[in-house]
């Protein structure tokens, strides 16, 4: 996307730019590209050819509205930094969490042990003894059950919500299953933001292009690549053949920042709403990253302190109950 967008720029004509990158490709990529290209000359749509190449969902939403406001370059290097917004995301969050995932892992292994093979038998030492078990050594016993039947309870509500996503959520209309998304506390904010984000920021693009609001949500609805846009244009051109200001409607859905309809009005008023949504995008993406990286810096010492104190517990469940012992010595 990046090296396309670049291309472009020095004045390269589409077909120009891939025929260049053709020359550095190899193997099924080289084949697959060739096969585009021929595709690309027979009429085939940037999107489609791209979607063949099986890139990203959000590359082929932004090629598509390219399409029709016309600035292409721009669309491949807004994609490219979205793909590289994601990189870096995935690998901070995998580098945060592949060693606490590790030691959990560990944890968990070692709890299973202490509390199948070392608990029972200590418990049968008590009972050879005549011994009663101390409080604590009950108490972590008792978390030790507690811990595994969480583990089982996690495990089976992890395979019921993929049941009921592929079974009934997966088949709900999109803005349905968006309301059910913006009930759950924790993600609302982060969905709301990237609705935010993507309709305001390919809507600048439409309007730049010189399209007008209307035509700009036939294209919405035209779209195959987000479903929930797709039926939000059909929702949002209903309201505006009543009467509705484009505003209004925004500021009564549940699905966008606050001050998303505030961005419109002042853009409106001042006659640069195009520029408006594309710094209001802007913005919200950027902080959207701000929360992600807050969210991610906090996940790293809380999964340590839980694995600490599952080493603790296995430490005093194996301890406490030689010390009770030797003092019945």
């Amino acid at each position: 996307m990046q090296r396309l967008s670049e291309l472009l720029e020095k004045g390269y004509s589409l077909n120009e730019g891939l025929s260049f990158m053709l020359l550095q490709l190899k193997g099924r990529r080289k084949a697959a590209l060739t096969v585009c290209l021929e595709e690309l000359s027979k009429g085939l749509s940037i999107s489609s050819m791209f979607e063949k190449l099986s890139f990203d969902k959000d590359v082929l939403s932004y090629l598509y509205f390219a399409e029709n406001h016309g600035d292409l370059s721009f669309a491949l290097k807004e994609s490219a930094n979205l793909l590289s917004r994601k990189c870096n995301q995935a690998e901070k969050l995998s580098a945060v969490m592949r060693y606490p995932l590790f030691l959990i892992f560990i944890g968990g292994a070692v709890i299973y042990i202490a509390q199948s093979v070392i608990g029972p038998q200590f418990l049968q030492i008590y009972q050879s003894m005549n011994m009663e078990p101390s409080l604590l050594t009950k108490g972590l016993m008792l978390l030790f059950d507690f811990i595994k039947y969480a583990l089982i309870g996690l495990a089976g509500s992890g395979l019921l919500f993929f049941v009921l996503y592929f079974f009934l959520f997966h088949k709900l209309h999109p803005q349905k299953k968006m309301r059910i998304a913006m009930q759950i506390p924790l993600i609302n904010k982060g969905f709301k933001m990237l609705n935010s984000y993507y309709f305001g920021l390919q809507l600048s693009y439409l309007l730049r292009g010189g399209l007008s609001f209307y035509e700009s949500l036939l294209i919405f609805e035209k779209q195959n690549y987000h479903s929930f846009f797709q039926a939000e244009a059909k929702t949002l051109i209903s309201e505006l053949k009543k009467g509705e200001a484009f505003e209004t409607v925004i500021q009564n859905s549940p699905f966008y920042e606050k001050e998303f309809y505030q961005v419109i009005a002042h853009g409106q008023a001042n006659g640069r709403l195009e520029r408006d949504l594309y710094h209001y995008s802007q913005l919200v993406i950027a902080n959207l990253e701000k929360k992600l990286s807050k969210l991610i810096s906090v996940i790293q010492p809380a999964v340590f302190l839980i694995v600490g104190l599952i080493v603790l517990s296995v430490y005093l469940s194996m301890m406490l109950p030689m010390y009770q012992m030797m003092e019945h010595i």
